[in-house]
């Protein structure tokens, strides 16, 4: 059994797009780690540790990788198996576009409709949030109590392969537009 320090350590926060990316790629390949989620007291220690402010990190080796992209592109170099990009380079490099965009395009807007003030987790906001998106052309569920505890009501967005980046422009621009709105839906 290898010690607490031969296994790789996760520092995240629970709630964030890429920390649970860095978390996917961990259970996805079977890596046994452990996890410990910061909160504000994070900054000293990941400054000292990677020269910058931003989790998640993986310590793993005795050395510090930030970013979720790096984190996977490590984990990929020292275990190959099981993959998490295609082999094809072409393919591989369509992956790494569309991880890219939904880092950079999707995840931050989906994360403040999620998080922020507008959305206060009741389920008759999530209904009305569903219903301006349908008026909109989406089929975006409303999910809410009993399917989910109480003040936890959300919408369900589901994406598939069949859908185009500019989908997805469109449905960040819906959602953009009904979280900016000022009076209720």
């Amino acid at each position: 059994m290898p010690s607490d320090s031969a296994i790789p350590l996760l520092w995240h926060f629970p709630v964030s797009h890429f920390n649970e990316k860095a978390r996917w790629g961990l259970d996805w390949k079977g890596i046994p780690h452990r996890r410990k989620a910061l909160f504000l007291d994070y900054v000293p220690r990941a400054f000292f540790r990677t020269r910058q402010l931003r989790l998640p990190i993986l310590i793993i080796g005795g050395k510090a990788v930030a970013d979720s992209t790096r984190i996977l592109a490590t984990l990929e170099e020292r275990w190959p198996d099981p993959p998490l990009y295609p082999a094809d380079p072409e393919l591989r490099d369509q992956a790494l576009a569309l991880e890219d965009f939904f880092d950079e395009e999707v995840g931050h807007p989906v994360r403040t409709l999620l998080l922020g003030d507008l959305w206060r987790r009741d389920p008759a906001r999530a209904i009305a949030m569903s219903g301006a998106l349908e008026a909109r052309g989406f089929l975006i569920t409303a999910i809410r109590p009993p399917t989910v505890p109480e003040g936890t009501a959300r919408l369900r967005i589901t994406l598939t392969a069949a859908h185009e980046a500019s989908d997805i422009d469109h449905l960040l621009e819906a959602l953009a537009s009904i979280t900016r709105c000022q009076e209720p839906i």
